[in-house]
């Protein structure tokens, strides 16, 4: 059975099944189909029957391959697997389930922020092949495929060389088959090739992206390779006159007659175009596929609809906008808590109560309190006086434990000098009592028992 008469169903190898014809070119047919192995669904394409029974051209397409397998990036198809089944050379790549890029320059051309957003990632996926030694040599808009998100992936590195003109003997004499459309000047001469072929081959494929015209028109592969031959590529700008400078500078260098003028490889023209990137690139390249495949836009929250149930669940920095409520979902009164701006009432400090024979400290006189300066001495007088006669409350735990625990210490120590008994139980009521007092009391007590006990 020839490779062109596969049907739905067969399956390669025991383990891939043919499922659906995807498209052919100038390689092969392509085919979706399932990876009994891993489950997951794979591109499978099935060489032409005049290119699998040539045994030179099947011998150089499984060395290509293998060397493409080797080849990971986010912007390039990977290979995952070559085999042959009896007479038919196959090779399994990532299924990149969306349209090329020639379907989406056959809708329409596509903005300078999509166009530098596609070569800044064909760009770079060319520069690891150029690093690592491998050419493309036959970059085009039907190599580069479009995932659902806008991503876009190269597909057939290294299959051109494979081929060589085997695939050339499939086409009739006199019409120019797709790939000879982005062959490089140097190609035609059969001269050197370099990193440069492929970034010749970009530049065309961008500039139709952006005017929506083949590269050198129409015509004959004689035709077309004179006019490649006899100068350089007018710019897009020609063409387009909203085309920002500094692509249509890029695309200009990266397309002249001339190798040496163009771009060393693939990574110095990703760095080129990498700053003229806009933020909508690969959001017009997925609207337009939306476009393309009859799929309805993605609705998206407003931006300011989403900042506030961030606010209202407590994610954003930012306060809430109010929320009106209806008078039943008012709380009542009674649950309302005081704003901070507000100030608890003073509380009357609870009474002594002795607990033991202890002796208990005795409590200064009003008369006595308001004669003495304001603890906190010099400085803390001046800071209420820069803040107001009503100052706002402030926390002072910590440092009402601290005094508490000076005037413990001190009572123990002038007790001590009394020659009072100091047991256990004496202690614990004494400390019952410190926790029960008011710490500005206590203070004084000590400070006037310190003084009698030194007047004595």
């Amino acid at each position: 059975m020839d490779v062109e008469t596969r049907t739905e169903g067969e399956v390669l190898i025991g383990r891939y099944v043919l499922e659906q014809p995807l498209g052919s070119g100038g390689a092969g047919v392509v085919w979706r189909a399932d990876d009994r192995l891993l489950q997951r669904p794979v591109a499978v394409k099935l060489l032409h029957p005049e290119l699998a029974h040539d045994p030179a051209t099947a011998a150089r397409f499984r060395s290509e391959a293998s060397s493409a397998a080797k080849l990971t990036h986010p912007n390039a198809v990977m290979v995952y697997d070559i085999g042959r089944d009896g007479a038919r050379d196959f090779l399994v790549m990532e299924l990149v389930d969306g349209p090329a890029l020639s379907e989406l320059i056959a809708a329409g051309p596509l903005t300078a922020d999509a166009t530098a957003y596609l070569g800044v990632a064909i760009a770079s996926a060319l520069g690891l092949a150029h690093r690592r030694g491998m050419l493309h040599r036959d970059v085009k808009p039907a190599n580069v495929l479009l995932d659902a998100e806008g991503v876009p992936k190269v597909a057939d590195f290294g299959i051109a060389r494979a081929l060589g003109e085997a695939a050339a003997r499939l086409t009739a004499p006199g019409s120019v088959m797709g790939t000879a459309r982005y062959l490089a000047p140097e190609q035609l001469l059969d001269g050197p090739l370099d990193g440069r072929v492929d970034v010749y081959a970009l530049g065309l494929v961008l500039h139709e992206a952006l005017t929506g015209r083949a590269p050198w028109g129409s015509g004959t592969a004689l035709e077309i390779a004179s006019r490649r031959l006899s100068g350089d590529l007018r710019p897009p700008s020609a063409v387009r006159s909203d085309i920002p400078p500094g692509l249509d500078a890029v695309i200009q260098r990266a397309t002249r007659l001339e190798a040496d003028e163009r771009y060393a490889d693939g990574a110095a023209m990703a760095a080129a175009l990498d700053p003229l990137v806009g933020a909508a690139g690969r959001h017009e390249l997925t609207r337009r596929l939306r476009d393309l495949s009859g799929l309805p836009a993605r609705a998206t929250p407003a931006r300011a609809d989403t900042a506030s149930r961030r606010a209202v669940a407590g994610v954003s920095g930012r306060a809430a906008p109010p929320q009106p409520r209806s008078p039943q979902a008012a709380p009542p009164p009674a649950l309302v808590r005081p704003q901070a701006s507000q100030t608890r009432p003073p509380q009357a400090a609870p009474p002594v109560v002795p607990t033991s024979t202890s002796p208990q400290p005795v409590r200064a006189s009003p008369a006595v309190r308001a004669s003495r300066p304001a603890r906190g001495g010099k400085r803390a007088a001046e800071g209420r006086a820069r803040r107001g006669a009503d100052p706002r409350p402030r926390p002072r735990r910590g440092r009402r434990r601290m005094r508490r625990l000076l005037v413990i210490s001190l009572l123990v120590a002038g007790m001590a000098v009394a020659g009072a008994q100091l047991d256990l139980p004496t202690v614990t009521d004494l400390g019952e009592t410190i926790r029960d007092t008011d710490v500005g009391d206590l203070m004084d007590a000590v400070r006037d028992g310190v003084s009698g006990r030194l007047g004595g």
